[in-house]
């Protein structure tokens, strides 16, 4: 596979944004100030269920293809956007014991995202590149 010069400047760019992003985490681990690089506040955040599934959503999206051609399009952002939406409000409005553990289990939350983009979000062979 050959790539086109719009993926090699989109690689480059995603490269240089990449690295600014671990070159600022690595300046706040530094500055001595605890609990405020990039990782301990995602870390943190996982607490809200969204963010953990929308990693694994984008992590089954960029690794995860699908045989084929898109299809259902709409109706799989109805479905994307729901997941992300309700988990959120359930979060949010919730503090049954489920939700508690997820929250506490980003780890599970990021793999029932991965599973879950891999059918709300997939990147399917027959649209990929050169």
């Amino acid at each position: 596979m050959t790539l086109t010069t719009a993926q090699r400047l989109t690689l480059a760019i995603t490269l240089v944004v990449t690295i600014g992003i671990l070159l600022w985490d690595y300046v706040l681990l530094k500055d001595g100030v605890p609990g405020n690089t990039i990782s301990s506040a995602l870390r943190t955040a996982s607490e809200c269920l969204p963010i953990p599934i929308l990693f694994g959503i984008w992590m089954a999206h960029s690794w995860w293809y699908m045989s084929g051609s898109p299809t259902h399009g709409t109706a799989r952002f109805i479905c994307l956007c729901s997941i992300v939406i309700g988990s959120y409000l359930w979060w949010e409005c919730s503090s049954d014991s489920v939700r508690t553990w997820f929250s506490r289990h980003p780890a599970v939350t990021f793999q029932a995202g991965f599973v879950a983009g891999h059918w709300v979000w997939p990147q399917f062979t027959g649209g990929m590149g050169a």
